[in-house]
């Protein structure tokens, strides 16, 4: 059986371009200058290795000890205790860099060590290899969920679903995976949910947004 991962409604600033800049040094002046062009904040898949050695996300307000979090479309920012968690099941990162988390004044402001990871791109799997034909179909060359109808000989402890329509896009991890983590790490920020406590149909996922109360999840992450 497999889970959802997605973003808990924690309180805390948004991790956003506008409260956090992912730089390659320490620049408390990043906000005023123009960050896009960096390799990492390029929105196609590269497999050229862009970090250094240390990062810094360097964060105007308060930023919240996620598990895990998107940082860019193919960077994570990824708790220590999960990253070894993950290696432990032969998970790949194409690229793995210590990530400081800082204010502008250059102080750390979590509690924890963090990594930031790009994952290889065998997490993302044929949706043929993982589904039955009858669960998507293909529109613009983009899949497209009707419903998750994973195949029983599915066995991989994490996978995302390649060239899925953005706003469906997440990880799926197996249920052994998922106890380990909640059992061995703090466990913040994110939560895990069934792969059909979801609308995967483009028409029902606003409507799912709009109702979500205070302590129901936000977003998938992707």
């Amino acid at each position: 059986m497999y889970k959802v991962l997605i973003q808990k409604k924690d309180k805390g600033a948004p991790l956003g371009l506008s409260n956090c800049v992912l730089n390659d040094e320490f620049n408390p002046s990043i906000f005023n200058e123009d960050y896009g062009y960096k390799p990492w904040y390029n929105y196609k898949e590269q497999d050229n290795n862009n970090l250094k050695e240390e990062m810094f996300l360097i964060c105007k307000l308060k930023y919240v000890d996620y598990e895990i979090r998107n940082l860019t479309k193919h960077y994570y920012s990824i708790s220590n205790d999960l990253v070894m968690l993950l290696e432990k099941y032969n998970i790949r990162f194409s690229e793995k860099a210590k990530l400081n988390i800082v204010n502008i004044r250059g102080e750390i402001i979590t509690n924890r060590d963090y990594r930031i990871v790009r994952f290889g791109k065998e997490i993302a799997k044929n949706p043929l290899e993982i589904m039955y034909e009858e669960s998507f179909y293909i529109k613009n060359r983009r899949v497209k969920l009707k419903e998750i109808k994973i195949r029983p000989q599915v066995a991989y402890p994490i996978f995302k679903i390649k060239d899925i329509d953005e706003k469906i896009s997440c990880f799926f991890f197996r249920d052994t995976l998922v106890k380990q983590i909640i059992d061995y790490t703090p466990f913040v920020g994110i939560d895990f949910i069934g792969i059909n406590a979801y609308p995967w149909s483009k028409k029902t996922i606003a409507k799912y947004l709009e109702d979500l109360s205070e302590t129901q999840p936000l977003l998938l992450i992707h």
